[in-house]
């Protein structure tokens, strides 16, 4: 996605790409809220496209897989869809992580 909002050349299914980055974009707000939250002091401006490669660079730095981790259960829904978020409950005292659509 980093290489698509630099204008580089794209590998891979360019209107899947555009669809992944438009549902991005719709929900930077709460990525800026997430990472408002953790204790970045940091600002939006009316450049969209400014600031996606702003947060994609913020969370590449972070890894992916620690951004996914650490906003689950932030707001409801992640910014590439509602499957990958694992919904906790209590079972018998342990906790369960499922991962049903909704």
């Amino acid at each position: 996605m980093r290489e698509f909002l630099e204008e580089k050349k794209v590998h891979g299914y360019r209107q899947q790409l555009a669809q992944y980055l438009k549902r991005f974009c719709e929900r930077l707000h709460w990525i800026h809220s997430f990472f408002m939250d953790l204790g970045y002091q940091l600002g939006l401006s009316k450049d969209i496209k400014k600031e996606a490669l702003k947060y994609v660079k913020i969370i590449q730095d972070l890894g992916e897989s620690t951004f996914f981790r650490r906003s689950c259960g932030h707001l409801s829904s992640y910014f590439m869809g509602k499957l990958i978020v694992p919904y906790l409950r209590r079972d018998l005292g342990r906790v369960k992580i499922n991962c049903y659509p909704t």
